[in-house]
């Protein structure tokens, strides 16, 4: 599908003629977004990521938005290629608020940030109604277990370790103590998540998939207070608002977390290409990386998990 503004406005032209006819102005922002102004007015145009993808997520985001979860309004949708506007939403995002200094202003729009999140999952049933067998099948458990070992193996170069491999298998099974729940969205970046004057609001609803409430937690909040061990702040805000999740068990999601943002940050140093992109940052991220497996956890097995590694990674 070819996405450029001239195509844009062809399809924005069966919303408003004069789009068509080059009123209002319009920027690429990202890949598969653009900004309109038009009228006085601000809309966020979004292009689905694959046919397949056409009209579910403006379907959903209108059926979340219509029950008052913290989602912008749809305002117009294109049937035949899934093309839709929303409101533009103003305000600093949640990754700006992430590379601030610490202050009691930024804690609370942080702890907003962490409610808006737990309010959002609370939509799963209107996500399964519109998603319904289009939803991917969950992990499996074994899976799972094995795909942690690896990454953990890999990252200390050695494989057939077997006190890390047990760790990490321990590790799995606090986990999955708790089933991969509820359905909604897989992965939320911080920079998809704007603090309004009304609160959090989540621009991007897809992938939809069935995920662990922490794993959200950790993919949307990984750099909270990333220059500190102190997790403290983050878990009790967590806690707080998702009454079944345990301390234990959101410390086994930092773990995997961390992990893996660290062997992609390995992976990316690898290669010739990014690694010049990127000069002495990615050297920071790993830096970084490494000195999360300093950190203490409340997680026994986990933090043995570290230790393992921080015992490879320092030889």
């Amino acid at each position: 599908m070819t996405r450029s503004i001239p195509w844009l406005r062809q399809r924005l032209a069966t919303w408003a003629p004069a789009l068509g006819r080059g009123e209002g102005s319009i920027e690429r922002v990202k890949r598969r977004v653009w900004r309109l102004e038009w009228e006085g007015r601000g809309y966020a145009v979004k292009a689905p990521r694959t046919p397949d993808e056409r009209t579910l997520e403006a379907t959903l985001q209108h059926a979340l938005h219509s029950a008052g979860y913290p989602v912008p309004r749809v305002c117009w949708e294109d049937e035949e290629t899934g093309v839709f506007a929303m409101e533009w939403v103003d305000g600093p995002s949640l990754e700006d608020l992430l590379k601030q200094p610490r202050s009691q202003d930024r804690d609370e729009a942080l702890a907003g940030c962490v409610q808006g999140l737990a309010h959002l999952e609370q939509g799963s049933g209107i996500v399964e109604a519109v998603v319904g067998s289009a939803a991917p099948a969950p992990p499996d458990p074994r899976g799972f277990a094995g795909g942690l070992v690896g990454l953990a193996e890999v990252l200390a170069g050695e494989v057939g370790t077997d006190r890390l491999r047990t760790a990490c298998e321990a590790v799995a099974e606090v986990i999955w103590a708790e089933p991969p729940r509820p359905l909604g969205v897989v992965d939320i970046l911080p920079r998809d998540v704007v603090v309004s004057a009304n609160g959090a609001v989540f621009l991007d609803l897809w992938p939809t998939g069935w995920w662990w409430s922490e794993r959200r937690f950790c993919h949307c909040f990984g750099r909270f207070q990333q220059d500190s061990p102190d997790r403290s702040f983050q878990t009790e805000c967590f806690l707080q608002h998702v009454p079944r999740a345990t301390a234990p068990r959101l410390d086994a999601h930092y773990l995997w977390h961390d992990l893996q943002h660290l062997r992609a940050w390995q992976e990316i140093r690898d290669s010739p290409t990014e690694r010049t992109r990127l000069g002495g940052e990615l050297d920071s991220l790993i830096g970084a990386g490494r000195d999360r497996l300093t950190w203490p956890g409340v997680c026994p097995v986990a933090n043995e998990v570290r230790a393992l590694l921080r015992d490879h990674l320092s030889r």
